[in-house]
């Protein structure tokens, strides 16, 4: 499940320079983990983006939620994406 109101995406559009992707929650009481996606503002504030449950924690499911927010942003790509270190993403 992919979430990022219109709020959102404009907060990512116009600070779109770094964005973070972490998974905050190893799982909830329905099996899946969070995922929340971060840029900062230029007063140095952190700002939710997107926010989703993925079912697994394999390369494929990062790879459909990248996909999910990139569709969603019109392919505005970040200059510099970091991702939370994650055993299972290499």
């Amino acid at each position: 499940m992919f979430y990022s109101s219109i709020r959102m995406k404009e907060n990512y559009l116009r600070n779109s320079d770094i964005l973070f992707i972490n998974k905050r929650l190893a799982q909830n009481r329905f099996g899946k983990s969070l995922v929340l996606f971060l840029t900062i503002s230029n007063t140095g504030k952190s700002n939710v983006v997107a926010i989703c449950l993925v079912e697994g924690e394999d390369q494929k499911y990062f790879q459909k939620i990248v996909h999910q927010f990139s569709v969603w942003m019109h392919g505005v790509q970040p200059s510099v994406l970091i991702i939370e270190r994650h055993l299972k993403l290499y």
